[in-house]
């Protein structure tokens, strides 16, 4: 970028001159220099690259409001959306770029998880999510809420519950998202700790959510 300083031809001139832009910016007369040729499609890595991360949101982008629950409390001054996909770029990649999302994380956090997790078979567009004993060795309470998200592979479209279901229930029954015959549907679950003090942004109110299974109907 050049500024041209006094009077003379190119100080009146504004819009393209060859491979220059002239324009005015604060007063002042700039002259930019456009890039030669086209730019170059992505290629090797850098394709591989774009395609990863785009698969990757567009899956998140999907499930926006989950996760902007489920990393709320990890985000350290980035958003929780943000965080999020930088995590899941990461698994999607070590997962081996797999066309279903069993890498997807929709939480991250240090309360426990569950042992046990088993789905009934789907009847009249629901099912029933069971779940046994808290992880050893972390925190965990009987009144932890479940927070559970169904998501339909091909179409992307997911169900939500966030009810009053607590951790000793041990089970909690959700609609199912739009199907069709042949329609995967994945399951993924979270405990939440509701009366954590959430002004403190700590991790310990939330767990890292697991991968439940998956149903084809």
């Amino acid at each position: 970028m050049a500024i041209i300083e006094g009077g003379g031809l190119l100080s009146e001139f504004k819009g393209r001159f060859g491979n220059a832009v002239i324009y005015k910016l604060n007063g002042k007369t700039v002259m930019r220099t456009l890039p030669f040729g086209k730019r170059k499609k992505a290629q090797g890595k850098q394709k591989q690259y774009q395609g990863d991360f785009a698969w990757v949101m567009k899956h998140m982008q999907r499930v926006k409001p989950f996760i902007s629950q489920g990393f709320f409390h990890v985000a350290e001054g980035r958003s929780p959306f943000h965080t999020a996909l930088s995590v899941n770029l990461k698994r999607y990649r070590e997962a081996g770029m797999p066309a279903s999302p069993e890498w997807l994380l929709l939480s991250q956090g240090n309360l426990a998880g569950v042992n046990d997790l088993d789905l009934d078979k789907p009847e009249n567009g629901t099912i029933v999510l069971r779940w046994g004993n808290p992880e050893a060795g972390t925190m965990s309470a009987a009144d932890d809420v479940a927070m559970v998200l169904a998501l339909n592979s091909r179409t992307l479209n997911s169900t939500r519950e966030t009810s009053s279901v607590n951790r000793s229930a041990g089970q909690l029954t959700m609609r199912l998202p739009e199907i069709e015959k042949g329609d995967e549907v994945h399951f993924f679950i979270t405990f939440r700790n509701l009366f954590h003090p959430t002004y403190r942004k700590s991790p310990n109110e939330i767990s890292t959510s697991q991968w439940v299974g998956k149903v084809v109907i």
